[in-house]
């Protein structure tokens, strides 16, 4: 039945990609699906069988902000640059050293982790890992090279013997007895064979502890509880849990060690020289007390109280004089240090009385790249390009510190020097007081100057002692490490990933399938791609034989045929005689000849004269389908002669009102002859002598002789096959539908399959199609059985 011509805009919107009919089409490949979720799930069992846990550890760590404390700051606030330490806590830079190798090396060497042992079974491999020594079986020593990998493997039979395994070298060694390599020693210290499984090997791997560091500090992963918090929630995952929280838990506590390591470097060093510093001002101050004492015994002074407001002034002035003096000899002692080659790059001592803001920061700038020095070394060489560039820096800050010390002696010299101006006037005023009395004065003055800064280093050397002992840890724990459930053994992800899988990656096939399909499959594709009308369709035929087979009372085939015959009522008059019908297709193979001989047959059979010509002349084919001989009198001759169109009709056996008109040979110029003017002579007669008239022409997508006959026709039947006509072909025939260059054109659909992966009607697990009918059955009329591999076979075709 003719259908309405669809605008542009629809005929676009149909050729998007549809799921929906993506989804369709998939009902075909049942069974690739079915495949794909057996195996997904049974790769999905296998997975969770043998997959190795994971376990996530965790612990919670407190930074503590020293400089926000309510009361002040501590002693260690007043006396010690806090490196590490500023006003508020950096969380990035405590993160870092928290997830260093480093930190990471005092923890292995603390707890010994440069063993590992495992337990390698027939299927997967098990880190073993306890708190309890007796379960450490191999234990190393005396290793020449600690920079390379050392392996044992060992195994244990069931009578408790223990043999070393070299490849495939097995030696039977003693326990507790020390085996001697040339690269090491060790020790096999089992102490109950019984839990070791004769099946497996054990292994003890000793591993460099830079190595073991970095491999264990790589898991870690270290950030805030929120964002104004100072709690930091270090987690790492691995295999063996107790593992992880000997690790946490140790980590830790070097961390806080090694801050406090990190003050105490500064009291240390800070105590260190002014013990260097006090003996040498002990010296001095003894010196001065001999010369007091020798001055006395030489020189009897009866000293009179005279001049008493100049010698009071005098005295004001003689503690002015010795307070500058004292800043400008910590000043010195500062200065010599810093300009000591012998203790280059390392900390300098601040706070010692010299309230100058630019010194001190950039002593503690200095002591800050000290201490990063030190670090670097413990994995770094002294000429790696990072430690000589951090060198350069500190370099240009003890330039600038000792620029900076400069500057701060000469404004004390500058001070000494007018206090001491001052004094020596006011000295000179008071005349009451011989010579020796002024001389035995300014020895007691270097006394005192001496005194006071030997009294003033040991104030110091007690606070620095006293913070040292004071210092605490700037974090602790909130509690100790714990482990979870395994992280990675969620089965309803894996069944929900295999489902995935399953469903999804045949989907993918059937999509790229269909994508890479150029051929017309399903009855949808073809309304997609043109406009003409379907008069009918027609089922698969498994013989290979062409023959008529419409003129048959029983079977879905001749019924498909009288369908298309019964649809004849909306293209042609019902009325008139002499109907001319053409058949064409758009290549061969796709059925023309065949449909056109039952199509005849079938119009012969409902009692109408019928005759079948045979245009096709080319490929004339017909004459041998019909078991008819051949003859002289044919088509071509009566193109090319000039005897009567009966001559060159002849009766079927097949059908009493089927009659044909052949070709027997090919002519030379088919051509050709569809220009010679008998042929309006032929359609003349045959008109008003048969009810109908069939067509037979070459294929369209070839030759035009189609075009030429269509003037002829009243109906033009295209004839195109599923699974064989190209879908671009179906658009040209909407082209020739909508150009109007075959006339009242209608599609006959031949070698229909209406099941299996390539159903045409695209939903081959549903019964019927758009007739209700089981095309299953095809042509094949008889009622043997067929295998189940043939019938597997037939589905996937």
């Amino acid at each position: 039945m003719p259908q309405p011509a669809k605008s542009k805009f629809d005929k676009e919107e149909e050729n998007e990609f549809s799921f929906k009919e993506l989804l369709v089409k998939s009902a075909n490949y049942l069974p690739l699906f079915v495949i794909f979720l057996v195996v997904s799930f049974a790769v999905a069992l296998v997975y969770i069988h043998f997959q190795t846990p994971l376990y996530s550890t965790s612990i919670k760590l407190l930074l503590k902000d020293f400089n926000t404390k309510g009361g002040g700051q501590t002693v260690s606030d007043q006396v010690l640059p806090q490196a590490t330490i500023t006003n508020k806590t950096n969380l990035t830079n405590e993160i870092e050293i928290l997830k260093s190798a480093a930190l990471m090396s005092r923890v292995v060497e603390d707890q010994q982790l440069n063993t590992v042992y495992h337990s390698v079974g027939k299927v997967n491999t098990f880190e073993l890992f306890s708190t309890d020594p007796a379960t450490k079986f191999i234990r190393f020593s005396a290793i020449k090279d600690s920079s390379r990998y050392y392996t044992v493997m060992i195994q244990v039979d069931e009578d408790g013997n223990i043999y070393t395994l070299n490849g495939d070298k097995k030696t039977k060694v003693r326990n507790h007895v020390p085996i001697v390599t040339p690269s090491y020693t060790y020790v096999i210290d089992i102490a109950d064979t019984k839990f070791y499984q004769p099946d497996n090997k054990y292994t003890a791997t000793w591993v460099p502890t830079p190595i073991l560091a970095a491999q264990l500090a790589s898991t870690l992963n270290v950030y805030p509880l929120s964002k104004d918090a100072t709690i930091l929630i270090i987690t790492t995952t691995s295999q063996v849990p107790v593992k992880s929280q000997v690790v946490l838990n140790s980590l830790v506590d070097e961390y806080s060690n090694f801050n406090i390591e990190q003050n105490n470097q500064f009291a240390d060093n800070t105590i260190h020289f002014i013990d260097n510093e006090l003996l040498l001002i002990s010296d001095e101050l003894n010196n001065v007390e001999n010369n007091i004492k020798t001055f006395k015994q030489n020189n009897a002074l009866d000293i009179q109280q005279e001049g008493t407001q100049e010698v009071g002034k005098a005295q004001e002035l003689k503690d002015k004089l010795n307070d500058q003096e004292l800043q400008m000899n910590v000043a010195d002692m500062v200065g010599k240090y810093i300009d000591n080659p012998q203790r280059k790059y390392e900390l300098v001592p601040s706070n010692l009385g010299i309230s100058d803001v630019t010194l001190g920061g950039l002593i503690t700038a200095y002591n800050q790249g000290v201490l990063q020095r030190q670090e670097l070394l413990k994995t770094l060489g002294e000429q790696n390009l990072q430690v000589k560039t951090l060198e350069s820096q500190l370099d240009d800050y003890r330039s600038k510190i000792m620029e900076s010390i400069n500057n701060i002696r000469a404004l004390y010299t500058n001070l000494y020097n007018n206090a001491d101006t001052q004094y020596k006037t006011v000295l000179s005023q008071i005349t009451t007081i011989p010579e020796k009395q002024k001389q035995l004065i300014e020895i007691e003055r270097q006394q005192g100057i001496k005194e006071k800064l030997y009294l003033y280093l040991l104030e110091k050397k007690e606070e620095f002692a006293i913070s040292r002992a004071a210092a605490t840890a700037k974090s602790n724990s909130i509690d100790q490490a714990q482990s979870w459930g395994p992280i990675n053994l969620k089965n309803s992800n894996v069944y929900l990933m295999a489902l995935f899988a399953g469903l999804g990656i045949p989907l993918l096939i059937v999509y790229l399938m269909d994508l890479m399909n150029d051929k017309l499959t399903t009855r949808q594709e073809i309304l997609k791609n043109t406009d003409a009308p379907i008069i009918g369709e027609i089922s698969h035929f498994a013989d290979q034989e062409r023959k008529i087979i419409a003129g048959k009372t029983r079977g879905i085939l001749p019924e498909q045929f009288r369908i298309v015959r019964t649809n004849l009522r909306y293209f042609l008059s019902k009325d008139k005689t002499g109907n001319c019908i053409l058949v064409t297709s758009t290549m061969p193979g796709e059925g023309k000849t065949f449909v056109s001989m039952n199509f005849a047959a079938v119009l012969a059979v409902s009692g109408k004269k019928t005759v079948l010509i045979e245009f096709d002349m080319r490929r004339p084919k017909i004459s041998e389908s019909l078991d008819l001989t051949k003859e002289s009198t044919d088509l071509a001759a009566f193109l090319t002669g000039d005897f009567e169109p009966s001559k060159i009709i002849r009766q079927t056996k097949q059908a009493e009102n089927l009659f044909v008109i052949t070709t027997s040979y090919v002519p030379p110029n088919p051509a050709e002859l569809l220009l010679s003017e008998r042929i309006a002579v032929l359609f003349s007669y045959l008109k008003n002598n048969f009810d109908y008239i069939v067509i037979d022409t070459p294929p369209l997508g070839i030759v035009s002789d189609a075009k030429v006959l269509a003037e002829y026709a009243d109906l033009s039947i295209y004839v195109i096959r599923q699974r064989f006509t190209q879908r671009r072909q179906v658009k040209t025939v909407n082209d020739i539908y909508h150009d109007k260059k075959l006339p009242n054109l209608a599609l006959v659909v031949n070698d229909v399959k209406a099941k299996g992966i390539r159903g045409y009607y695209g939903y081959s697990y549903y019964s019927g199609g758009s007739y209700g009918y089981d095309y299953s059955f095809g042509y094949d009329y008889s009622t043997r059985k067929k295998s189940k591999w043939q019938k597997f076979r037939a589905f996937f075709k």
